[in-house]
Formats: structure tokens, sequence, C-alpha cells
């Protein structure tokens, strides 16, 4: 306890005027210099031992070998001068050996930390460069099983476009071929985001499309969609989803939808309005549910226009969301565009709206156009 209290870095400063005193009395009494410059040549290495070693040998040992021969030098000025120059050289060659290992064994300690921090970030690169490789695995997967286009037809156009608010996304739509009379359109959008959802979101988009060449009617597709999903849901994941069949020989769309945002149609003649609902809720909740169905007919030029919560629920930098209004507004204004043309110009229109803002959940925009028979 006496050392460390003497010995502490915050208190060696009065070896500094022990050092100055020992030198002064030294000079006045014409005593041999040893007394001073033992004690000046040492107090540097001996401090440095003292602030670098957890164990540092001890420092009152050190010192009183220094008393032990300047007093020599004092009372046996002729019999221990040469002894009194040995010991002290010995004890300097101790003290600069014991020097030199505590600055080797500091620089093998940070060697060594630096080849751990070296290999640490290099594991951890490794790490991230594996998740980003999978992550964009994941994205092209999710990509190839989105429809590239839509099926050839001379009465109905259309084109969709899904942009995940992560590198993968829980939205999907598709374009499905019943028969050479029937196409069927779908969107929906899991809840959630990035690779859970979109593992989910493959599943719901294989199931509905099996369930669909079944060729079903939408309101019982939905049923046994919400069936299969609800049997095993141990993740509790669902999903909104709106599905439609056009008669492209009639212009005749039914549909039915499961808690999914109502699609807008805007007409020919620049009307514009929002389809029925059909009370449906959310798909996979519960088991049990079933689905009603809504028809609408579509006239030459019709367009109708389907999207996810994205859209509209897409913020600026002032916390001000897109809103229905702002795309019922976009949609009549560009109803004449050819239909890909169409989707992008909304997709452009969100994304200048958000002025930078972060995206805060997948946007999904599908475009379909009756042009007749």
């Amino acid at each position: 306890m006496f050392q460390k209290k003497w010995f502490n870095p915050i208190k060696m400063r009065p070896f500094t005027t022990i050092i100055i005193t020992g030198c002064a009395i030294a000079f006045a009494l014409d005593i041999t210099v040893d007394f001073g410059s033992a004690f000046g040549v040492l107090y540097v290495p001996l401090l440095f031992l003292r602030l670098t070693m957890p164990r540092p040998p001890s420092i009152y040992l050190l010192l009183c070998i220094v008393l032990l021969l300047t007093t020599m030098g004092f009372f046996f000025p002729n019999i221990s001068s040469n002894l009194n120059e040995a010991l002290f050289d010995r004890l300097m060659t101790v003290l600069a050996a014991i020097f030199t290992a505590v600055l080797i064994e500091k620089n093998i300690k940070a060697a060594q930390h630096l080849n751990v921090s070296r290999a640490n970030e290099a594991r951890m690169r490794f790490k991230t460069e594996l998740i980003e490789n999978e992550i964009r695995i994941a994205k092209g997967l999710q990509e190839s099983i989105l429809p590239k286009s839509f099926p050839t037809s001379h009465s109905v156009s259309g084109h969709g476009i899904m942009v995940p608010a992560r590198d993968v996304g829980g939205d999907f739509f598709d374009f499905i071929v019943i028969d050479e009379f029937h196409i069927g359109i779908a969107i929906a959008d899991v809840t959630g985001k990035g690779v859970p959802a979109a593992f989910f979101m493959a599943i719901v988009r294989t199931l509905l499309r099996t369930i669909a060449l079944l060729k079903l009617s939408p309101s019982d597709c939905l049923s046994r969609l919400n069936e299969q999903l609800a049997v095993e849901n141990e993740q509790d994941m669902f999903v909104t989803v709106f599905y439609g069949i056009i008669d492209i020989r009639t212009g005749e769309f039914c549909y039915a939808n499961g808690g999914h945002n109502a699609p807008a149609l805007v007409k020919a003649n620049g009307e514009f309005f929002w389809l029925p609902e059909t009370g449906g809720i959310i798909v996979g909740i519960m088991k049990g549910v079933k689905y009603q169905e809504q028809r609408v007919q579509l006239d030459v030029g019709d367009f109708l226009f389907l999207y996810t919560d994205g859209v509209v629920e897409a913020f600026n930098i002032n916390k001000e969301d897109f809103s229905d209004r702002r795309l019922s507004k976009v949609l009549c204004e560009c109803r004449k565009l050819p239909t890909t043309e169409l989707t992008e110009s909304v997709l452009a229109a969100v994304k200048a709206f958000e002025n930078g803002a972060p995206q805060a959940d997948d946007i999904t925009c599908v475009g379909l156009r009756y042009e007749g028979v």
C-alpha cells in the first residue's frame, strides 16, 4: 500500500525535488557527483517501469541500492570509488535490460493485437460479402418469378413493375393465362419486408398460380388460398391479395379482394373511380373465410390500375404521404399513355414526391388496358 501511494503515476513528482535536493547537497559539501547523477539518471527509467509494467520490480529496492552506492561514495571515497562505479554500471545495465524487455513485450502485444484486429476485420468482411452474395441470389430469384411481359393479346395490354424497399421485397404481381379467352391478374403485399417477406411471397405466388390454373372463380381462388396459408402459419405472416380475371372477348372483369387496396379505373373519357370493395379480409389469418366477388365492364380504352400501399403511403422529407388524391391526379393526367409508360410515370411521380426521402415500403404498380376485339 505504501508503495502504491508513493509511486502512483500522479504522485511521482516528489522525486524530482529529492533529486534537486540531493544534487544541491552534493555540490555544497563537495561530495562525489555519483549521488546526484545516480538519482538523475535512474529517475526516468524508474518512472517508465512504474507506468508501463503491470508488476514492476520493487522500486524501493532499486532506490535503496542507489542510496547505498552514494553512501559508500560519501563515507569511503577512496576505497569505494571503483566499486561504486562498477555497481552503478551493473545497475544501469540491469535497468536497461528491463527497459528493453518492456518495450519488446509492448511491441509484441501491439503486433498481436493488430494481427487479431486484422483477422477479425477479414472475417467480418468475408461474412459481409457472403451475406451480400446470398441477398443478390435471392433478389435474382425473386426477379425471375415476376412476369417479364404481359401475355400476347390484341385485346388487352398490360405491364407491371415492382421496386422493393430493401434488396428483396414482399410484393408481387402476376399475369396468368387461364385459357385462350381469360387472363388472370394478381397483385399482393406480404406483411413485413426483407428476406422473410420475400420467401413467403414466393410461397403465396406459387400457390395462387397453381389454384388459378384450376379455372376457379376469383372468389374461390382466394378462399382456397386462404385455407392453404392458414393451415400451417406458425410465423403469423399474412398477405393482402387482389385477384381478377378478364374476358378478352367482352372486356368483363371479375375480381375478388382479400384486404388489398382497391384498384383504380380510369375510363377513356377521363372519368375516374375506385373499384367497389368485396369485403374480403387479409388472406391467411384464419380458416373458413369465404370471399365475395364483383364484376365491372371495361370499355375500349379503359385503364385499370392495381397497386400496393407503398405507392399511396410513400412519404417525402416533410412526412407527407403521396395519398390517393395524388395518385388519381397522375392517373388522369397520364391516361392516354401506353400501358408501360403509364405505370412508369406513376413510379416516377412517387419518386419525385419522395424527393430523396428513404423508401418506406415496397412499391408495385400494375396497369391493364382493354384495347377491344
